[in-house]
């Protein structure tokens, strides 16, 4: 048997073999990588140029009067109520005492003629009066 230089040991080559495929399979993923970073930017979305129908310039709007906060609950006969009968109720901006919950009503009628649900307190100064749900659900805080 005459000996071959240029052939290792068998050992080494099965060894060797794993190694090769494994820095081949990490090389290819660098390359991918660097390709993936280093690729043009897509060009932008163009849409087609739309030539505008020939119209009258509107006149100038004057600016709307501002509106005082509108209720979210009148007209509502769904309204889930968040405070009950028995909670003492604080303004939230100045802490002041708004009263007393005495009842909830589904359907009231308020002097504006418009309908919704409404807490009846029993306010500081004395007497009742009802407060419009929305209203104080937005501006009180159990006290």
């Amino acid at each position: 048997m005459t000996d071959n230089p240029s052939n290792g040991p068998p050992g080494r080559t099965r060894k060797l073999l794993p190694s090769l495929v494994l820095a081949a399979a990490i090389g290819a993923a660098a390359a991918g990588l660097v390709a993936f970073i280093l690729r043009p930017a897509p060009p932008p979305d163009v849409e087609p140029r739309r030539e505008a129908p020939a119209v009258a310039p509107a006149p100038p709007q004057t600016a709307a009067p501002p509106q005082a906060d509108v209720s979210r609950s009148r007209g509502r006969t769904d309204w889930i109520f968040f405070f009950k009968p028995g909670d003492q109720l604080a303004r939230m901006s100045d802490e002041a005492p708004l009263g007393l919950v005495i009842r909830l009503e589904k359907t009231h009628t308020f002097p504006d003629g418009t309908t919704g649900p409404a807490y009846l307190l029993q306010v500081p100064e004395g007497g009742q009066r009802f407060v419009d749900a929305d209203e104080v659900e937005r501006g009180a805080r159990l006290q």
